[in-house]
């Protein structure tokens, strides 16, 4: 998930590499403004060649000019890297799809990680590309590093770097830290936030449970925008089981038929996105991640229902000092008699004041329960 440190790893491991010497040149490009690939294609030939693009050279297929660049990446040894990959990608749809006029890049990724050169190519993302999954391995060129997020003693930094004393003794950071799965960025969060508004008292700040808030929420929300309408109910079902489920669980949760190969395609594009985690043969989510969607869907189902009963809970359906008129002088002749209708009529003006009809109370009390 974003905020994880990617970013801030990948300029370290730069600056190592450069200080050891390991690289002739290097060139760092922000694919956050998704610029088109002829212009990154562009922009690399000229750094690696060491000479400014001719007009002839634009013209060129692009299987041409990739061609080319992996020549250039054979005789120099480079290191780029290409931050906020993800950007590329199409949000609504599996994890991997590239937006649309962007599709050219999964060839351009695909070249660099087959191509023979001695360069490095280092990308970062939210997201594993398709590309990526079908050449990474452990013996093989390409590698995948997936980032965890931070040990507690990382963590404790953090914590004491914002105004938070933690001691050794004390069991609550190593919650702390679980509840926020070591993000780096949520951890400053919360840690500014304890030593504001709780007077630096971790314990103080749990007895609330996992708190989603700030930057932290706008993450979480950013991406879970970005899923499928399947990936998003399993996200849902996932938060309201609260606990690691199988296969066969979640399918039986989900209340629309969905095919099992559906539920495992988005099964897999949620691990790719890094949003659930799986032990064995069972599937849940991250503390954090799992309060951010109980109270989305909290907060969307409250606005479902006030949506759907505005009218109703906005005016009152019968005016309690209306004039009482006789059984059927324009009355709508439901079969009731003057002052038994008159009583009814008082004890729903009263309840449509207090905003909440007798049906809809036990109705809600249901759904509070389940």
């Amino acid at each position: 998930m974003g905020g994880i440190g990617k970013t801030a790893l990948a300029v370290r491991l730069a600056e190592r590499l450069l200080v050891q010497g390991e690289f002739e040149r290097f060139i760092w490009r922000s694919l956050k403004d998704a610029p088109p690939l002829e212009q990154l294609l562009s922009d690399l030939a000229k750094f690696v060649s060491g000479k400014p693009q001719a007009e002839s050279d634009l013209l060129k297929s692009l299987d041409d000019r990739l061609t080319e660049l992996i020549s250039y990446l054979s005789t120099s040894r480079c290191l780029i890297v290409l931050d906020n990959v993800d950007t590329l990608l199409c949000g609504g749809k599996s994890t991997g799809t590239y937006r649309s006029g962007y599709e050219n890049y999964g060839r351009f990724f695909t070249r660099l990680g087959t191509g023979a050169h001695q360069s490095c190519i280092l990308l970062t993302s939210r997201e594993k590309l398709q590309e990526v999954q079908a050449i990474e391995g452990v013996s093989l060129p390409v590698r995948l590093l997936h980032l965890s997020g931070l040990a507690l003693p990382a963590a404790q930094q953090i914590l004491n770097t914002q105004g938070v004393t933690v001691f050794e003794a004390e069991s609550e950071p190593q919650a702390l830290v679980q509840s926020y799965a070591g993000n780096p960025l949520a951890l400053k969060i919360v840690a500014t936030a304890i030593h504001e508004l709780f007077d630096g008292s971790i314990t103080e700040f749990l007895n609330h449970g996992t708190i989603v808030f700030g930057d932290i929420q706008d993450l979480l929300a950013e991406q879970f925008d970005r899923l499928s309408e399947l990936e998003q109910s399993i996200m849902y079902w996932l938060a309201i089981v609260r606990e690691p489920v199988s296969l066969t669980e979640l399918q039986a949760s989900i209340v629309a038929t969905v095919a099992r190969s559906q539920i495992v395609e988005a099964l897999t594009s949620l691990k790719r996105r890094f949003l659930i985690e799986q032990s064995a043969a069972n599937y849940t989510q991250q503390p954090v991640v799992m309060e951010y969607m109980t109270q989305r869907l909290i907060k969307q189902i409250c606005q479902e229902i006030v949506e759907e009963l505005e009218l109703i809970v906005s005016y009152a359906l019968i005016q309690a000092q209306a004039k009482q008129r006789p059984f059927g002088c324009g009355d709508t002749g439901w079969g009731k008699a003057g002052n038994e209708w008159d009583g009814e009529r008082r004890q729903t003006v009263e309840r449509s004041h207090g905003r909440m009809s007798p049906n809809l109370e036990r109705t809600q009390s249901r759904c509070l329960i389940s």
